[in-house]
């Protein structure tokens, strides 16, 4: 798969299929198989703006507002949700164990708020209710990022995280959280069963690889060929130009009005800062109480947060995962010389390191030990395709097995998950949420001028050229863009002046992120004179509520709980890195119970 366009998700599940879990958006649906004919009419300053029968706006036309009011006054049919909404089976089981506390419904949206009567869409919403209805303070919606971000399970997973947590003065708060808001998820335009994006490609994707491996102009042709392909195929799809964050913003506000809402209560994980922000210049004044988690920068564009990745990725190779895998060279065999580890990872062919970087997961501290176990593995592999370039994959193997380089249990596990990837075609692989996801980052414009343009296919190249020297153990991301090939962005964010009269709130994020980096959240900061953040130490976990640690959990939870808001700048000490070897063999006890099933 090619790992150049990576997305603000929160922290991913899967390294290889085998080892770690995943999860996948599904379905694909004609344009037409959505869409329903409007019969109503509805209002409120959701509503773009023009008149949807494209005449005067004399006595008797109907305003986009008015327009709007069908939608507005719907009740939502709450039923129990059919638990193949929920792709991964984990997420499933969560869901099952709240019980007649979760329940689903469909919302209708229009399909373009200028003109509201033209079509609709239905978006899928799961609700977990308050323990305690009777002190319910209100409704808390989420977003877990993206863009394309599945949104229904984020509602269930945080829910039973915030209700089991450990007993104590902070675990105590979450669970009050629990007990007192209504929790809320929801599948964006574009995403899940009812109305989801597809964009039919004319031609085939070709098969490519990742640009440093092979940054040869036939490569970079056929890199650059997927990417028109994808962006006419899109282009061809008239539910493309609705699919962007200014009509997710808008559906989130006719959502919160359904809900009973007088405010919209929030939580945005890295895309969803983006989207919380959009919303808060839209709509200042229903703003309650919002948490932007991992956040993106806001003031400029989403090229201009992308270069900042690679850099942070960089960062966390060179101050904590060299030093951690350096500090415990009887756990992982990589001897205790950071300068040395460095020179052989830069000495890597390019063929392995890519496979070894694209196993690296840099938005999660979590997995900081399976990351180390990786990187020994493909040292190891190294030297033995030195000795013998020319082994095929059963060679390799029986390699692994007889040697004293890979004495180490996990090490060994991951030599032959590694070897399979070395051995296996790179291509670009399609799926809903990158349809979703390159929709909104292409549609989409910052609130002003941004540093970095679209620009043209030699402009990413060459920056890639440049980022490849700077930060040689990060991922590639420039060379795949389809916005390249995209038409010019057909919504902009609200000015900055708007979005802060939305009042004050609160930031959450780790020193180390990569997928959100700590400068683009700094900017966002600046930007935001009534925001807080909280700055958790020495961790890059991407996407941090609930934190486990008294420090964060407390200080979230006051604010959703008593609207206390800490310092602008307030620190917290992250947790250890890594966890402990028992945890780790733990997980890998439980994954092989799993498989077993």
């Amino acid at each position: 798969m090619l790992e150049s366009a990576p997305g603000f998700l929160v922290p991913p599940t899967s390294r290889w299929p085998l080892l770690r879990r995943s999860s996948r958006l599904a379905g694909a649906a004609l344009f037409a198989a959505i869409l329903v004919a409007c019969g109503g009419s509805d209002g409120d300053s959701a509503g773009g703006g023009g008149n949807a029968g494209g005449g005067g706006m004399g006595v008797g036309v109907e305003t986009p507002e008015d327009l709007l009011a069908s939608f507005k006054q719907q009740t939502l049919n709450w039923q129990t949700c059919d638990p193949s909404l929920i792709e991964d089976e984990d997420d499933r089981e969560e869901l099952a164990q709240l019980g007649e506390r979760a329940q689903c419904a469909l919302m209708r949206v229009p399909l373009d708020y200028a003109d509201p009567s033209s079509a609709e869409l239905q978006i899928e919403v799961l609700k977990v209710a308050a323990e305690q209805a009777s002190q319910k303070l209100g409704a808390i919606v989420i977003n877990p990022g993206g863009p394309g971000g599945e949104g229904l399970s984020v509602a269930s997973t945080t829910s039973l995280t915030l209700t089991d947590a450990d007993p104590g003065e902070a675990g105590g708060l979450l669970r009050e959280i629990s007990r007192r808001y209504d929790l809320v998820g929801f599948s964006p335009r574009g995403t899940g069963r009812h109305s989801p994006l597809n964009c039919e490609l004319t031609e085939e994707q070709v098969l490519v690889n990742e640009f440093f491996v092979d940054p040869s102009p036939e490569n970079l042709r056929k890199i650059q060929y997927n990417a028109r392909v994808f962006a006419e195929g899109c282009a061809a799809n008239p539910l493309t130009q609705h699919i962007h964050t200014d009509a997710t913003a808008r559906d989130m506000d006719l959502l919160r009005g359904v809900l009973g809402e007088e405010k919209l209560n929030y939580i945005g994980y890295s895309y969803g800062t983006w989207l919380g922000a959009w919303y808060a210049g839209l709509f200042p004044e229903r703003v309650g109480r919002m948490l932007f988690d991992s956040s993106l920068d806001i003031t400029g564009s989403f090229e201009d947060a992308f270069l900042m990745q690679a850099q942070a990725e960089q960062r966390i190779v060179d101050e904590v995962m060299l030093p951690h895998a350096a500090g415990h060279p009887d756990r992982f065999g990589l001897g205790n010389d950071v300068t040395v580890l460095r020179n052989r990872l830069l000495a890597l062919s390019a063929k392995v390191k890519s496979r070894l970087i694209s196993s690296w997961i840099y938005e999660s501290s979590g997995e900081l030990n399976g990351d180390t176990f990786v990187t020994a593995a493909a040292l190891g592999l190294q030297d033995l395709l030195t000795q013998k370039p020319q082994a095929s994959l059963q060679e390799l193997k029986a390699e692994i097995a007889g040697s004293s380089a890979f004495a180490i249990p996990k090490v060994a596990e991951y030599a032959y998950e590694l070897s399979n990837q070395l051995f296996s075609p790179v291509g670009q692989a399609l799926d809903q949420d990158r349809f979703v996801h390159w929709s909104i980052r292409c549609n989409d414009a910052g609130p002003q001028p941004s540093v970095a343009t679209v620009g043209t296919d030699q402009y990413w190249s060459a920056l890639f050229q440049d980022f490849a020297e700077k930060y040689p153990l990060a991922k590639e991301s420039f060379s795949y863009n389809p916005c390249i090939y995209w038409s010019e962005p057909v919504k902009k964010m609200p000015a900055l002046a708007e979005i802060n009269k939305a009042g004050q709130l609160l930031m959450l994020q780790t020193r180390y992120d990569a997928a959100t980096p700590f400068e683009g959240a700094l900017k966002t900061l600046d930007a935001l004179p009534n925001a807080k953040m909280i700055v958790v130490e020495n961790d890059y976990q991407h996407g941090v509520f609930p934190y486990g640690t008294a420090c964060v959990d407390k200080q979230v939870a006051d604010y959703f709980l008593h609207d206390q808001l800490p310092a602008r700048i307030s620190s917290c000490a992250g947790k250890e890195l890594g966890g402990d070897e028992d945890e780790d063999e733990d997980e890998d006890e439980d994954e092989d119970e799993d498989e077993d099933a």
